[in-house]
């Protein structure tokens, strides 16, 4: 049959668990893989969806094996969070 896409692969990323208004964070495909894709979400304590405090403004494609997030808070808060983000990689070639 065709060849389909092999060797998938997610690797995921935390920023630390804080307040800190801002985070920003990459994650790299291992080597011999190229990025198909991604995304990234902000959460609070056991994974809880953050309330409407927290924004992402970024989550895109770096390079051709980077993923990128960056989210900030959009009202100041002492609630902690982090950003999580994951990359959807493959074999290249």
């Amino acid at each position: 049959g065709p060849a389909g896409t092999t060797g998938i692969q997610v690797v995921q990323a935390s920023s630390a668990f804080s307040s800190s208004p801002e985070r920003q964070i990459t994650v790299d495909c291992p080597a011999g893989k190229r990025l198909l894709g991604g995304g990234a979400g902000a959460w609070g304590r056991a994974m809880i969806s953050t309330r409407n405090e927290i924004a992402l403004t970024a989550s895109h494609p770096l390079d051709d094996d980077t993923w990128l997030a960056a989210a900030h808070e959009v009202v100041a808060t002492d609630t902690e969070w982090f950003l999580r983000v994951n990359a959807i990689c493959a074999a290249a070639g």
